[in-house]
C-alpha cells in the first residue's frame, strides 16, 4: 500500500508539471512556485476530505509516519524537478560561452568581443526583470520576489553545501 501511495505522490507533481508546462513555452519561478502551492493545497484539501469521508482510519495517530514520510517525499520531488526545470529552462551565459569555444579554439579577446555581439549579459538581465526579480531603472536592484529567490537558493545552497562558482 505504501508503495502504492509513493506513486500516487509522484502522479500528482507529474500531473501538475504536465498541466504547467503543456501552453508554457518560457518559465517565470515565481509563479510556477505560487501555482505549485496553491496546488498542493487544492491537492491537501481534496485528499483530506475523500479519506475524512471514506477512511477516517488513514488519519489517526498511528499513520502519522506513513503521512509525514508521504509529504517529506512530495516536496523532496518538487524540489527536485523545481531546480531541474530552471537549469534546463535557462539558458545561462556559460552555455552560451560553450557553444562559442565548442568547435573552434578561440583567444580570450576574441571570445569576450563575440559574447559583446551576442549580448549575452543583456539578454539574462532582461529575462530577470521579464521574471520579475530584477529591476532595472538604470540601477539594478532586486524586487521582493526576488530577494525571495535568492534567499531560498542561498538557503539550498547552505543546507546541501553546494559550492557555487561562475
Amino acid at each position: 500500500m505504501f508503495y502504492l501511495q509513493i506513486l500516487i505522490v509522484f502522479f500528482l507533481l507529474f500531473f501538475f508539471n504536465k498541466t504547467y508546462f503543456l501552453h508554457q513555452k518560457k518559465i517565470i519561478f515565481f509563479d510556477y512556485l505560487k501555482k505549485f502551492i496553491l496546488y498542493t493545497f487544492f491537492i491537501i484539501g481534496v485528499l483530506y476530505m475523500y479519506f475524512e469521508y471514506y477512511y477516517k482510519d488513514i488519519l489517526s495517530n498511528k499513520n502519522y509516519i506513513i503521512i509525514s514520510s508521504l509529504i517529506i517525499i512530495y516536496f523532496l520531488t518538487f524540489f527536485s524537478i523545481f531546480l531541474t526545470i530552471s537549469l534546463k529552462s535557462i539558458n545561462s551565459p556559460t552555455f552560451d560561452i560553450l557553444n562559442v569555444i565548442k568547435n573552434n579554439k578561440i583567444s580570450k579577446r576574441r571570445l569576450i568581443m563575440k559574447i559583446r555581439k551576442k549580448k549575452i549579459l543583456s539578454k539574462r538581465i532582461k529575462d530577470l526583470v521579464n521574471q520579475n526579480i530584477v529591476k532595472n531603472n538604470g540601477k539594478l536592484k532586486l524586487t521582493p520576489e526576488g530577494i525571495i529567490v535568492a534567499k531560498f537558493f542561498f538557503m539550498i545552497k547552505k543546507i546541501f553545501k553546494i559550492p557555487v562558482d561562475g
